[in-house]
């Protein structure tokens, strides 16, 4: 059997959200509360409703009894009022030491589904670490529900660097490799225009793209 292979790589901007912090940057170019730009809302994680989505990364941390006292959320925004997130990441941090993540997929029929990343022992997340989860979620025909995800996070904040690598094995195979890193800056007006105009309609481009590399499978 010949085996051939895949490979893609796109640019694209993420915001990475202080979730406890009382006050978030919040005009017309980004805002939490009303139409701008890019925005932030939480009805796009967790429940999906109008509560806020922290009470619910809260309440897994705490149902594993994962003590955190920062939380930020790295995510997409809307953009002009659309998005679609195929992964967000809920970072909880212990005394500015990463411990654990909720790595939240979202698949394109609308599902969601969230996978706990957490080492009782160590208590901390380190990129020299993989932590393995079963998939019980769909996400791609191309692939069963069934198999292991390994996850690995570096998150550097003396670097401002973040990449963060998941690979799905089935039967022990590895399938998939899946990463995402970049350099994190301050949120400012001139960055969002910047990054906006690098990469517009960042939602729109993301599912155009699972949809155009889905084709170029199939055929």
């Amino acid at each position: 059997m010949n085996t051939k292979l895949n490979k893609f790589q796109y640019h694209a901007f993420y915001l990475v959200l202080d979730m406890l912090q009382e006050t978030i940057f919040d005009n017309r170019f980004f805002s939490i509360k009303k139409w701008a730009l890019l925005r932030y809302k939480d009805s796009d994680h967790g429940h999906r409703n109008r509560l806020p989505a922290v009470e619910w990364a809260k309440n897994i941390f705490a149902e594993r009894e994962i003590i955190v006292d920062s939380i930020r959320l790295v995510t997409l925004p809307r953009v002009f009022g659309y998005v679609f997130n195929p992964v967000s990441f809920w970072l909880g941090f212990s005394k500015e030491k990463l411990t654990a993540v909720i790595c939240e997929v979202n698949n394109t029929f609308g599902q969601t589904h969230s996978y706990v990343c957490h080492d009782p022992a160590s208590k901390i997340i380190a990129f020299d670490e993989t932590y393995a989860a079963p998939k019980n979620f769909h996400v791609s025909p191309f692939y069963p529900s069934s198999g292991e995800y390994q996850f690995k996070f570096d998150i550097n904040d003396k670097r401002s660097f973040y990449k963060i690598v998941i690979n799905y094995y089935d039967q022990g195979v590895l399938q998939l490799i899946t990463s995402m890193q970049g350099r994190v800056k301050t949120m400012t007006r001139g960055l969002i225009v910047k990054e906006f105009f690098r990469c517009p309609l960042i939602g729109l481009k993301i599912i155009s793209l699972i949809h155009y590399q889905a084709l170029k499978l199939f055929f």
